[in-house]
């Protein structure tokens, strides 16, 4: 059966890591962190068990309901008592570009644990740094100028 498949099956995963992202390309932020690994202003993400560590710029730092979710859920989750103090930390990633989340007891990824766990976040940096040294680099052709959509009534798409 798929991997994706088991845990609405109810059959458990075997995996118990999972790299979600490593983005050279995108706009490196704030200063590098734990010299010695992975470098933090690099906007990447593993889980490994119930951790989840982010680097670099995280993006929206909102949660969006599944849409399924009941309306008891969405109110526990908005409650203030839920809300996250470190949340301008997690919005300006020029000030902060690390965090550490335990996804099990805290899905929304709001409360972030990276200042008390520094050796499971040196550990996961590491994880990061194993999966980065075996990666290709990315490849993009170069930019023709006979894509440019004005010269296609104003749309992407195939050109040649």
């Amino acid at each position: 059966m798929f991997s994706v498949c088991r845990p609405r099956a109810g059959i458990p995963s075997k995996r118990k890591e999972i790299l979600h992202n490593i983005d050279v390309l995108f706009p490196w932020k704030g200063e590098r962190l734990f010299n010695n690994t992975f470098d933090t202003r690099v906007r990447a993400a593993i889980r490994v068990g119930d951790f989840k560590l982010i680097t670099g710029d995280p993006g929206v730092g909102k949660w969006f309901p599944v849409p399924s979710t009941n309306s008891e859920t969405i109110a526990s989750i908005s409650s203030e008592e839920s809300q996250p103090s470190n949340t301008e930390g997690r919005k300006n990633a020029d000030v902060k570009n690390l965090w550490l989340f335990n996804i099990r007891t805290d899905p929304t990824e709001r409360h972030d644990l990276s200042t008390d766990m520094p050796e499971l976040v040196e550990d996961l940096l590491r994880r990061i740094s194993g999966y980065n040294a075996t990666a290709l680099p990315p490849v993009y052709p170069p930019s023709d100028p006979k894509c440019d959509p004005k010269l296609h009534g104003g749309f992407w798409g195939p050109w040649r």
